[in-house]
């Protein structure tokens, strides 16, 4: 520890650090600040932090990730490779979004399924009914009126209003999902 406090910037420019000795100050630097090394255990601390506290606001995984980074530093957790981290942090967002989207479906009737699966039906010759649905209401006329009931019977027919599971998710979440929907 002393060596990087008095070297000059060649010197740690020429350090080895994938060396032995590497380790072992490395070991010395987080012992003198009171960090653990990440262990395995660590992770599912991480899981569940991301699941219960992260992805329920709806973050990007970019924020996800900065903010595990926050979280080991509290905990004194040294992170381990930067590259292993994202991986992890990647699947468990990934992991966690599936699980999302198998519990969304659980709470659908068979009937409802069918109903979501029409809205993707063509419309008319130009657009399908999701894109109907989506298009501005226009200046009010009985016509557009007419347009706007149209839409919400579709909405209605799927049965997702009605799902007391759906009024459960956070807003932020269900926004982030929507978003990545009306893309697709």
């Amino acid at each position: 520890l002393l060596w990087f406090k008095s070297s000059s910037q060649t010197h740690i420019k020429s350090y080895q650090w994938q060396s032995r000795i590497s380790q072992l100050h490395n070991t010395e630097i987080r012992e003198y600040y009171g960090f653990k090394k990440f262990e395995t255990s660590n992770l599912s601390a991480v899981k569940e932090f991301i699941e219960k506290e992260l992805l329920p606001q709806g973050l990007s995984v970019g924020q996800v990730r900065d903010d595990v980074y926050k979280f080991l530093k509290k905990n004194t957790i040294d992170p381990f490779a930067q590259h292993e981290l994202n991986k992890q942090i990647n699947t468990i967002c990934l992991q966690y979004e599936k699980k999302f989207f198998t519990q969304c479906s659980e709470h659908l009737s068979v009937d409802h399924q069918k109903n979501l699966h029409r809205i993707l039906d063509m419309y008319d010759d130009d657009q399908t009914i999701l894109n109907f649905i989506r298009t501005s209401a226009g200046k009010v006329s009985s016509t557009t009126i007419h347009e706007e009931q149209e839409k919400l019977n579709y909405i209605k027919a799927a049965g997702v209003i009605d799902q007391e599971f759906f009024h459960t998710i956070p807003r932020k979440f269900l926004k982030v999902h929507h978003d990545k929907v009306a893309i697709s």
